[in-house]
């Protein structure tokens, strides 16, 4: 019997005996029998002298440097459970500790029925007071019976949950908006009238939304969507303005052609912004492409293929001409383009030939600027990027097969 349980028998028969009371005499008569009683527990419990422990002397013990190390008490004291105590050792029993860990429990409370009413009328309360459907009062009476750890992770769920479906209505109003329109549609249509673009369809996607992705101040993105330039509905967007772009460019050069608009016109009525200074190149690379897309359509291709024809035949172009020298590559790149130019000014006649601007406004330089960038984008770059849109073809978006 241990020393603690000793005393509290002791304690025990003490409180009794003071509780019992009786006569003066007798109550003097019975303390001191507690007493002895008391005396004798304590008695019974001490170890012999033998057995006591006693601090060890401390031993030295010599060092290289002629000093003296002190070897304290662990030196020569050994006291575990699993052994007999020796002669000057003492073995300390094992206490069992208060400071157990919580059993966490997994399975759901089993609330008696009582219980169960007084929740769903509590349930009930809440959800008045807080305009919460009263159909989800039995979620609640079902969550509650969870274990603690539990239910902090679903309100937690919860809470993220609904910052991420509030973020997503926020984005989808910014994208439907006019200022998203403004500062990121219009560029991206911008770019779509730049002479050194080297692709309409095939991976453009990817560049946008790279370029985007690591300038975003540069399309006044507001902050708070930056995270979200890589989500599914920021990609769904830009596809659409892509496609849109794309079916506009060829719906007018399709009309243009019919009524023999010059070429200056026609580019005039492509541009979606009016400051656009227009240059040969430009003129040059818009004819090729119309007069492609006249060919095109007469051998009764495939509509929808149009701009994936036109992304094939310029890299077929760009790779002859790296075949050649180096000082004669610019003008082979250049020569089926100006040829374009010629054989349109003969066909759709101008009243006058306008010259080549040489002042461009800083946004178009800009937007050169960017094109130039996204040229020298490597598959490294772009490995951030997620795929197009589920369910559709690379390059292009839903809308392809009904604007196309």
């Amino acid at each position: 019997m241990g020393l603690l349980q000793n005393i509290h028998n002791s304690t025990v028969l003490l409180s009794i005996s003071l509780r019992n009371g009786g006569p003066a005499g007798q109550q003097d008569q019975q303390d001191k029998d507690d007493n002895e009683n008391l005396e004798n527990i304590l008695s019974q419990s001490r170890p012999p002298a033998s057995q006591r422990y006693r601090a060890p002397s401390p031993s030295y013990e010599g060092t290289p440097s002629g000093g003296r190390r002190v070897l304290g008490p662990s030196s020569s004291f050994n006291a575990t459970p699993s052994t007999p105590a020796s002669q000057g050792e003492y073995s300390i029993p094992p206490l069992p500790s208060v400071l157990g860990r919580w059993e966490r429990v997994n399975s759901v409370t089993d609330w008696s029925p009582p219980t169960k009413a007084r929740l769903k009328q509590f349930a009930e309360d809440a959800a008045r007071e807080y305009s919460v459907p009263e159909y989800q009062c039995q979620e609640f009476v079902g969550v509650s019976q969870l274990p603690t750890h539990k239910l902090m992770i679903i309100m937690l769920a919860a809470v993220l949950g609904g910052q991420q479906e509030k973020m997503a209505d926020k984005l989808q109003v910014y994208l439907t908006s006019s200022e998203f329109k403004t500062n990121v549609v219009f560029q991206i249509r911008a770019v779509f009238l730049d002479p050194n673009l080297s692709s309409y369809k095939t991976g453009l996607l990817n560049w946008l939304l790279c370029h985007i992705r690591l300038n975003p101040g540069t399309y006044c993105i507001p902050q708070e969507f930056w995270s979200e330039i890589t989500s599914s509905a920021f990609d769904t967007a830009l596809s659409n303005a892509t496609t849109t772009a794309r079916a506009d460019l060829k719906r007018k050069m399709n009309a243009g052609w019919k009524s023999k608009t010059p070429i200056y016109d026609l580019v005039k009525a492509l541009t979606w912004n009016r400051s656009q200074e227009m240059t040969d190149r430009i003129w040059a690379r818009f004819t090729w492409l119309q007069i492609y897309l006249v060919d095109y359509t007469d051998e009764k291709s495939p509509a929808n293929l149009f701009w994936d024809q036109v992304d094939i035949k310029l890299a077929e172009h760009r790779d002859a001409a790296a075949e050649l020298p180096l000082d004669r590559r610019p003008a082979y790149e250049s020569f089926i383009f100006e040829e374009a130019l010629k054989l349109h000014l003969r066909l759709c006649k101008p009243q006058a030939k306008k010259k080549s601007s040489k002042n461009l406004p800083s946004w178009q330089v800009e937007i050169s600027r960017a094109v130039e960038e996204m040229e020298g984008y490597t598959q490294e770059d772009l490995v951030d990027e997620e795929n197009e849109p589920s369910g559709q073809p690379e390059g292009g978006s839903a809308l392809d097969a009904v604007l196309d």
